[in-house]
């Protein structure tokens, strides 16, 4: 993961151009496109829980009726902990490529490997 110290401010702007930004956070939005890592802010298909991958780690956090966004403090979140403090949020997982399904009890997430051969094998001519 990269250093979050280099991460961006993520806030969020009223689409009909009235009202006042939100700021989620100042240091959790990975810098792009340097090895970017896929980032997610999105809503459950039933509009009952808001999904938020948090400096690799993917949230679940509940939402009131007829609520686009839980109640941010001004300055917003600026830790793990402050997310898992919001009334109704839970760590999803800890995995940075989680993508969270229709519940928060469903998620897939990409795991990558390599491998590699270190040793040389002669072949017969």
């Amino acid at each position: 993961m990269q250093d979050p110290r280099a991460w961006g401010a993520l806030i969020i702007y009223p689409a009909s151009g009235g009202g006042s930004p939100i700021r989620l956070c100042d240091r959790c939005a990975p810098p792009w496109p340097v090895d970017p890592i896929p980032f997610y802010l999105g809503w459950s298909p039933d509009g009952k829980f808001l999904y938020w991958n948090f400096m690799g780690s993917t949230y679940a956090i509940r939402l009131g009726s007829g609520r686009l966004l839980p109640e941010f403090p001004v300055g917003g979140l600026q830790s793990p902990d402050a997310i898992g403090a919001l009334p109704g949020a839970r760590l999803v997982a800890k995995e940075p490529h989680a993508f969270p399904g229709p519940d928060p009890s469903v998620y897939a997430f990409m795991k990558v490997t390599t491998q590699r051969n270190i040793y040389r094998v002669p072949i017969p001519e």
